[in-house]
């Protein structure tokens, strides 16, 4: 093994139930370097991961930390070694406060459980002002956002400074600034010689963060390319092993002002956000951005009856409307995508099919029983027009793939028949072929005459699915851009203008 090199692996293997899922993987990383890892939902990416940080032993296969062999037995054994691993589901106690929940392993180990709360907080601001992010270390973990929880996660692994740190979708509860900030952070580990394995269905973080780029498919190592001289379409294509014309299909409606079928007037509610005015046309999709903080989830929350408003008006089809809860807003065709669909949107024990149905329970009975085969008919059409892939309708949701989670999670939504669906980051942390399939049923339904209002933490996306977007400061809106004028670096500059 060379002098430069931090970690190798070698033939790794591993299998379950007689099912290959990783097939004699090699690499290496050196010192001081980014490491991305990029391949579809079911390529290996996990079981990897979890082979380096001892949830997982390999079938075959060996690894090396430095010069010596490195025998990773059990979770212990990789973080006294110096891998330290933040997966993408959070390990956060929302019941502790942050500066608990940051040095949580250490408390553990003290002597007759004394703690010093002013060192604590002393040790957790440091590491705060170091990532210049504005939390509080006496904030408990279950009032802050999902962007602010990954920050917590991430710091959490840094405090016992790994030799290599494992980051596993690190940015998909983050906004623009946070993004920038955790990547300086990662610039900052490099500089001291420590290693990063990241990680991304964003490919532009792959481009942007990286040094280097290994692409799993099937289980196998397809590739290891220098990220500064890679094409997004060549790294497409060992993903998927094919070719992606177009990454994101382009929407393009065509509406007149007798199409307005939802319109917000004025609305505030202070200090979250004030004087929210625009109109939503049929088959129109409307892009909202914004970075964390700037209200757009509370607004579309609010709008689907989750929160009360101060002043101002909605009108439905013309007319005034007051939505007081989300059974009304959804027996009125409106339905909510939320941001986390294994937080808020999925029964994750229970069977795709209870899934989809939940929100139609009444169209799949008949004098108040359940029928079968209408749950059937319905659960087979999605599954179909929505590509599901599961063993069957009664597949327990959690042991499906990211992408096919998420599809469940739209068919859920689309099973209403819906007239406007909020979409918050519909195609957070899955991968490419899912995301492109994804756009593809969103620009369908918009065509069929669904208004989306679609919020996007990813620019590229609001760019290429909406016909207009709106841009949010500080609960106001910035400004209104038609497609013809947009530009995805200008777009970026509005969302951090002060109003």
């Amino acid at each position: 093994m060379g002098t430069d090199t931090l970690f190798r692996g070698e033939g790794l293997s591993k299998s379950f139930f007689g099912n290959l899922v990783l097939d004699s993987v090699s690499f290496d990383i050196h010192y001081g370097e980014v490491f991305g890892l990029v391949g579809e939902n079911g390529a290996g990416k996990s079981t990897l991961t979890k082979i380096i940080t001892g949830v997982y032993t390999a079938d075959s296969g060996k690894m090396w930390l430095g010069s010596e062999e490195a025998v990773i037995s059990n979770v212990r054994d990789a973080k006294e070694m110096g891998i330290g691993v933040v997966f993408q589901e959070l390990s956060l106690c929302v019941n502790l406060t942050v500066a608990e929940n940051i040095f949580v392993d250490e408390m553990a180990t003290r002597r007759l459980g004394i703690l010093n709360r002013k060192e604590l907080y002393a040790r957790t601001n440091e590491l705060l002002e170091r990532f210049n992010v504005d939390i509080r270390p006496d904030e408990k973990v279950g009032r802050l956002t999902m962007g602010n929880r990954q920050i917590v996660e991430i710091l959490k692994a840094l405090v016992t400074n790994p030799r290599l740190l494992i980051l596993d979708e690190p940015t998909s509860s983050l906004g623009e600034s946070e993004i920038q900030r955790l990547f300086e952070l990662i610039r900052e580990i490099k500089k001291k010689n420590f290693s990063v394995i990241y990680i991304s269905h964003h490919l532009n973080e792959i481009f942007e963060i990286t040094d280097r780029v290994m692409v799993l498919r099937d289980g196998k190592n397809v590739g290891v390319c220098q990220s500064n001289t890679l094409e997004i379409g060549e790294l497409v294509r060992l993903m998927i092993n094919d070719d992606i014309q177009e990454f994101f299909g382009k929407h393009q409606a065509k509406f007149t002002e007798k199409d307005v079928i939802y319109e917000v007037r004025n609305l505030s509610r202070e200090p979250v956000f004030s004087d929210i005015s625009f109109k939503l046309h049929r088959g129109e999709i409307l892009g909202v951005a914004g970075i964390i903080g700037s209200g757009k989830l509370d607004i579309c929350k609010t709008l689907f009856g989750i929160g009360k408003y101060d002043t101002g008006e909605i009108l439905y089809n013309g007319k005034k409307t007051d939505f007081t809860s989300t059974a009304e807003a959804l027996n009125k065709g409106i339905v909510f995508l939320p941001e986390s669909r294994k937080i808020e949107g999925l029964f994750l024990r229970d069977s795709v099919q209870n899934n989809i149905i939940t929100n139609i329970l009444k169209d799949v009975s008949t004098n108040n029983f359940i029928r079968q085969h209408k749950i059937h008919k319905v659960v087979d059409e999605y599954m179909k027009k929505v590509n599901i892939k599961a063993r069957s309708r009664t597949q327990r949701v959690t042991f499906l793939s990211g992408g096919n989670q998420q599809k469940v999670l739209l068919s859920k939504c689309l099973a209403t028949k819906p007239k406007i669906l909020f979409a918050i980051d519909p195609t957070r942390g899955i991968d490419v072929g899912s995301k492109a399939e994804i756009h593809k049923i969103l620009n369908k339904i918009a065509g069929e005459g669904v208004g989306i209002i679609l919020i996007s933490s990813e620019i590229d996306e609001l760019t290429a699915l909406s016909d207009r977007i709106i841009v949010l400061n500080s609960g106001m809106i910035g400004e209104v851009i038609d497609q013809e004028h947009f530009d995805g670096r200008a777009i970026r500059l509005s969302m951090h203008k002060k109003l």
